[in-house]
């Protein structure tokens, strides 16, 4: 024999039930929502909740973007207060080995941003890499306004070798003056070059070295 129970509740006590449930519920999400975020301003989920999404503290990037960043260095070089027209010399150390890939590296790149004023801003950008071949040095680049150039930096002949590549006032030599003789026995060899200006310009140079990016993958082929 099954007995059956019945309950009868009164749709006051029925009312008063449901409203606290609903307020016990509402407490819950209150006190969930205020400890994780500390009484947030705006509503809503935040970047912390989000894997893979860069922040503006720089951290939370995916692994592939936060371990294989460029490296870069950038130099300038000012001649905007030159009175004369001579050219003003500078000399830099290159930041990086910039070995080619058959020698332990993936090359450099490099850019120049030459700047008079703001109605005169050029640029120009290509590759590089140092290459050695027995007891010669030679620095080989490509870029879409100097073309291919070879040049070996270790001999006594200062040679042109990077420019903007608009109005030339801007320009990498090989070797490096003193204001009095050319230090063609130093230079190059040793990975000083030389960077000349033209009088009322200013010059950028930056140098990112591509040993640091390792995700490379295979194109399709297309054609033939």
């Amino acid at each position: 024999m099954v007995k059956q129970i019945n309950i009868v509740l009164s749709n006051k006590l029925f009312y008063t039930f449901i409203l606290v449930g609903i307020i016990f519920l509402l407490a819950i999400g209150v006190y969930a929502y205020n400890s994780a975020y500390n009484n947030p301003a705006v509503m809503g989920h935040s970047a912390d909740e989000i894997e893979g999404v860069c922040k503006t503290d720089g951290t939370g990037c995916p692994s592939a973007m936060s371990g294989e960043r460029l490296n870069c260095k950038t130099f300038e070089f000012d001649a905007l207060d030159q009175t004369n027209n001579n050219w003003r010399w500078f000399n830099f150390t290159l930041p990086y080995d910039c070995k080619q890939p058959d020698q332990g590296g993936f090359g450099c790149s490099w850019q120049i941003h030459a700047v008079k004023n703001d109605n005169y801003p050029y640029s120009s950008s290509g590759l590089f890499y140092m290459q050695y071949i027995g007891n010669y040095k030679y620095l080989q680049t490509e870029s879409y306004y100097n073309g291919l150039g070879h040049y070996n930096v270790a001999d006594n002949t200062i040679t042109l070798m990077i420019e903007d590549g608009i109005n030339e006032a801007c320009q990498v030599y090989d070797h490096y003056y003193t204001g009095s003789s050319y230090k063609n026995d130093e230079g190059g060899k040793y990975n000083v070059f030389g960077f000349a200006v033209y009088p009322n310009w200013k010059c950028f140079l930056q140098i990112c070295e591509l040993k640091g990016v390792t995700n490379l993958s295979s194109g399709y082929r297309t054609y033939n």
